[in-house]
């Protein structure tokens, strides 16, 4: 072990070797709060699923390190053959960058991951984040701009990178901060941009984020999986590792490595059908988002902003480090005051309680298998499933889900937060892009997604459902969705 340099033991990857710039990093404030931010919101369903978004983004930073070591000589010959001479300064130059920005990609994360960046407002973000970026040579419109990707909560890391930590990465020569918010957010160099490594520093963008397999998602699959006590498939690290190599400018496979991409796709699937939307974290974290929107509908009717403030800002996040327990103990307070009498607001008393009590209404179906099977044999009608898979399930359409709720409410003579049309985004592999890695096959590119078996989850939806409602009225709530649904059509 180099001097200066620490190992810290982990759950999953067993040890991460920390330099010197990453032990400093990682003792700011900043960093510090992710210990106060859950990978993920599931603790009703798996009690031990308390990792946070800290040991994540040692994981990150530790599988990207063993992706650049692994393609280190064979991207070294392929720049030799395209740019020039590479010598140890300019890998070096590509290792620490990646580094700084697998670490920290998830710098910027909400209150309850990615439950609260539902409640970042991106634009207010960017606006903030511009005037940063001319001071860091940062070309905004390419890197933030409208046909720019990147999520709330990845502009929010970029945004606290360059208020927080710009003053430590200045001491290392090699940062790059656009190329560290290109990797973190995906935004691709493209050819015509005139830099001659464009292809290169593709490469490490593509490393940590993808549209399809890197190390941020390789992290968390096997993260939740691990804590949640595997319910997915163990995937097979060293096996990917070997495979991997540099070919036409592209990070590529060899075909031994398809166990192992296939192991990364199964485990990806499974903890969608089994963790990820099981019916308890998707209604406990649509009761804890339904309770927050309410709060701040509320107060938006009074000309305030100070809860979106107070825990969703790029303040909040920056300077006031709000985590988890701010978001609980709000909660808790609000649980407090509706047992005691001293809360007003109705919705607020009835919903809050369940989070509390864990007295939650019942799911009409608990598995997408038993969804498909409702819509198989008891929605004949074309124009009904095509209305529900197009309108009713589409992401800007909660105003129809809201509306045909309160339809069934009244047939039913059931209160407001007595039944809940809640969606899910089911994200199967083989429902999704086609895959950005190639294998070689007899020295031929081939997709992933052609090269591996078409499972049965191709069969359903991307996008699905559940009805919640009293226990023992499920046979009724089916009932009185279909009538509304017939009567939305004019049936």
């Amino acid at each position: 072990m180099k001097r200066g340099t620490k190992v810290i033991k982990d759950l999953v990857h067993e040890y991460v070797t920390l330099d010197d710039e990453c032990q400093k990093i990682i003792d700011t404030p900043s960093f510090q709060r992710l210990k106060n931010i859950k990978q993920l919101t599931a603790g009703y369903l798996f009690p031990s699923a308390t990792h946070t978004r800290f040991e994540h983004s040692l994981g990150v930073m530790k599988l990207a390190m063993d992706f650049f070591n692994e393609i280190k000589d064979g991207f070294k010959v392929e720049y030799e053959k395209i740019v020039g001479a590479c010598d140890e300064n300019i890998l070096k130059y590509y290792e620490d960058n990646l580094k700084i920005a697998s670490l920290l990609h998830d710098l910027g994360h909400a209150p309850l991951s990615h439950l609260g960046e539902g409640f970042y407002e991106k634009k207010l973000i960017k606006e903030e984040l511009k005037p940063k970026c001319g001071y860091r040579n940062i070309n905004f419109e390419e890197v933030f701009g409208k046909d720019s990707k990147g999520s709330p909560h990845e502009i929010m890391s970029c945004y606290c990178i360059l208020e927080n930590m710009a003053s430590l990465l200045d001491k290392n020569e090699n940062t790059d901060y656009e190329f560290i918010c290109r990797i973190i957010t995906g935004n691709l160099y493209k050819k015509e941009s005139g830099l001659k490594d464009y292809w290169a520093r593709n490469i490490m963008i593509s490393i940590v984020n993808s549209d399809s397999i890197d190390v941020d998602k390789l992290d968390y699959l096997m993260r939740d999986n691990h804590m949640c006590g595997y319910p997915a498939p163990h995937i097979d690290v060293p096996r990917l590792l070997r495979a991997m190599y540099i070919e036409n400018k592209k990070l590529c496979f060899s075909s031994s490595g398809i166990p192992a991409l296939q192991s990364i796709i199964d485990s990806r699937d499974m903890l969608y059908l089994w963790v990820y939307n099981h019916h308890i974290p998707v209604y406990t974290d649509y009761i804890t988002s339904d309770i927050i929107r309410h709060i701040i509908a509320k107060e938006k009717e009074n000309g305030s902003f100070e809860f979106y403030k107070k825990y969703f800002s790029p303040a909040a996040v920056s300077k006031e480090f709000v985590s988890d327990s701010d978001i609980y103990v709000m909660l808790k307070d609000r649980y407090l005051d509706s047992v005691n009498g001293r809360e007003a607001d109705d919705f607020i008393k009835k919903n809050i309680v369940q989070l509390f009590t864990r007295d939650f209404l019942k799911p009409t179906w608990k598995t997408i298998y038993e969804y498909s099977d409702f819509l198989e044999k008891e929605i004949e009608d074309e124009n009904m499933l095509t209305y529900i898979k197009e309108k009713l399930l589409d992401n800007d359409r909660r105003d129809l889900r809201v509306d045909i709720v309160k339809k069934m409410r009244t047939k039913l003579g059931l209160d407001s937060g007595d039944l809940f049309i809640i969606t899910r985004s089911n994200k199967f592999y083989h429902k999704g892009k086609p895959s950005a890695f190639n294998v070689m096959i007899a020295d031929k590119e081939r997709s992933l997604s052609k090269l591996l078996p078409q499972k049965d989850y191709q069969k359903f939806d991307n996008i699905s459902f559940y009805i919640f409602g009293p226990s023992d009225k499920k046979e009724a709530l089916k009932a009185a969705f279909i009538e509304v649904v017939k009567e939305e059509l004019g049936n």
